[in-house]
């Protein structure tokens, strides 16, 4: 994913500070013996070289920008953040990503799928409390947008997610309210809130599959591109945003290069503003 975009012109005319590269670790598909994560070793370790980078860039006061394969890579931001105090997280994604042994009754094996379980405290200690800072995320400072799993039959949802005191505004309640209504809702809560910032975490399934096919987990619903390009504009002009990460698009299924070319474009567009928006601040 990282190579596809930069290829497409991601970075072109971008003002970088740093263009970081990290190695990118084998994949183990069985399942660890102790945690019953998969990849479980070397997620650890990219987990501790990805929390260097961003935090070399938050000395540096920069703006990091993670171009990750899956949403494994929220662990490293998590935690660089909370070495710094409290900040919060929007979780802009077409699934919750909340499995955990709790709601799974054993071990969820897949990161990909557990990422925000993991950041709020939820699953192997080994992940949820690396260098005794658990949670990474109070849930209270949580804001999930755009889960599918009340608008799509295919969709899976954990039962214990909506009991928590995480904010929810899934796909319904944004094709009710709109886009912007939702944004703003969100945006005004995280003005109000008592951190010193927060975290966008961008994965791309959230828009609707049939728009954008090129994702592990395609379904017929989500935003529209221009949806989702008004809730990039919206957050990446807040003022307490930090850093973002984005990842889920999956190349070999983008033959034409032209999901690659309007992820890349759309993304540079959006933080070509940012950068003016923050010059002027």
């Amino acid at each position: 994913m990282p190579r596809a975009l930069v290829n497409a012109g991601l970075l072109d005319a971008l003002p970088l500070s740093c263009h970081t590269l990290l190695p990118e670790p084998d994949y183990a598909e069985d399942q660890d013996i102790v945690s019953g994560i998969r990849n479980h070793q070397e997620l650890i370790r990219f987990t501790g070289a990805l929390d260097r980078a961003i935090a070399a860039s938050l000395e540096a006061r920069r703006f990091p920008v993670v171009i990750g394969g899956d949403c494994s890579v929220l662990l490293g931001p998590a935690i660089s953040l909370r070495r710094r105090g409290r900040f919060a997280l929007v979780h802009f994604d077409g699934h919750n990503d909340f499995g955990h042994e709790g709601n799974w009754g054993k071990p969820y094996a897949s990161v990909a799928g557990a990422d925000l379980a993991i950041v709020t405290g939820r699953g192997p200690t080994t992940l949820t409390d690396i260098d005794g800072l658990k949670p990474y995320f109070l849930d209270e400072d949580v804001f999930q947008l755009g889960e599918k799993a009340d608008a799509s039959a295919a969709t899976y949802s954990f039962k214990d997610f909506p009991l928590t005191s995480i904010h929810r505004l899934p796909l319904s309640h944004v094709k009710a309210h709109g886009i912007d209504a939702a944004t703003k809702e969100i945006s005004g809560l995280l003005a109000a809130a008592p951190i010193k910032g927060f975290w966008l975490h961008v994965d791309l399934d959230v828009i609707d599959s049939t728009l954008m096919p090129a994702v592990d987990s395609p379904e017929n619903c989500g935003l529209n591109w221009e949806e989702f390009d008004a809730a990039l504009g919206a957050f990446l002009r807040h003022p307490k945003l930090v850093g973002l990460n984005v990842g889920i698009f999956d190349p070999e299924l983008d033959t034409s290069g032209e999901h690659a070319r309007r992820i890349a474009n759309g993304l540079r567009r959006r933080l070509l503003e940012t950068v003016a928006f923050r010059s002027d601040r």
